[in-house]
């Protein structure tokens, strides 16, 4: 759990956190409720949805410190690709997906952290939990794109994740990022000098059940194949590459993670082998997307 910080406000780094969601804000609600209270004249905090204005209504006010965007029909991935000019003079950005929920004094750490940061650091990695949704899907589903990021058993070297990842904002390009750009090449660019901390864990929640998840990860690899046809030098062979480390290597790094993770033992029977499976349904994914595009996949993540 996070702690509060001991260095002195004035010191803590500026940093903007970004919440995206493809539906309603009232969905970033309970993040909200955590992180406010906690902010300062050094941070922000910026919500963009994708919903139309009609369907907004009225909104909470979180004070002049949280500002709510709003970009109708944008998807997931749209929303996160309009960032780099939104960044200000933050120092860092960090984005957060609606159904993430810091858990308490994540702020105060997350700024500790990168205030102890090097200067060569381009990007700091946040841990995860799984406190809330708990079924044996949603464990699957969850450890299936965040085990490396459990908390506490986070180490080096550090994989990729596109939310509760501190970025530098010196880093960022003054025009928004193409679609699928900060997912699969920036985090990608910034991995050789990466770090992580399990100091500013989140909540991550998101209550998946079967066959449903399975879709889920499907699109996810939809999305993933369509952005590697249109964007690789070497569109085969980066497909070939992708599908292998999806269906062979990942699963590997997965089954030693979770054989050294303390908390293992605490994982519905079964746990392992739904991660392969959704793995497979990603992989099955990937290569429609390759040969027919993303369709509408992109509108079907959160």
């Amino acid at each position: 759990m996070a702690t509060q910080s001991a260095i002195p406000g004035h010191a803590r780094p500026s940093v903007h956190v970004f919440i995206v969601s493809g539906d309603h804000p009232a969905k970033c609600y309970p993040a909200l409720d955590r992180i406010a209270p906690d902010l300062g004249e050094r941070t922000h905090v910026t919500v963009l949805s994708g919903l139309s204005h009609p369907e907004l209504g009225e909104l909470r006010d979180y004070g002049a410190r949280v500002t709510f965007r709003h970009f109708p029909g944008d998807s997931v991935w749209h929303l996160r690709a309009r960032l780099p000019p939104m960044a200000g003079s933050f120092e860092w950005i960090l984005v957060l997906e609606d159904h993430n929920v810091p858990l308490p004094g994540w702020l105060a750490a997350l700024q500790e952290v990168l205030g102890r940061t090097g200067e060569g650091v381009p990007i700091v990695f946040g841990a995860t939990s799984n406190l809330t949704s708990t079924d044996a899907w949603s464990w699957a589903n969850y450890l299936a794109v965040q085990v490396f990021h459990w908390a506490p058993e986070m180490r080096q070297p550090v994989q990729p994740l596109p939310f509760n990842a501190a970025i530098r904002s010196s880093l960022l390009p003054a025009r928004c990022w193409e679609l699928g750009e900060y997912e699969t090449v920036v985090l990608a660019r910034l991995m050789r000098d990466a770090q992580c901390s399990a100091r500013f864990p989140v909540d991550h929640i998101q209550f998946r059940r079967f066959p449903e998840v399975l879709t889920h990860h499907w699109f996810n690899g939809r999305s993933t194949g369509a952005f590697i046809r249109t964007h690789s030098l070497s569109k085969i062979k980066a497909l070939l590459a992708h599908v292998a480390y999806v269906l062979v290597v990942r699963p590997a790094r997965t089954f030693a993670a979770l054989r050294r993770h303390p908390l293992s033992g605490t994982l519905p029977a079964g746990t392992y082998l739904r991660t392969c499976i959704l793995a497979l349904a990603h992989g099955c994914g990937a290569v429609v997307g390759f040969l027919a595009g993303p369709g509408e996949s992109m509108w079907r993540l959160e």
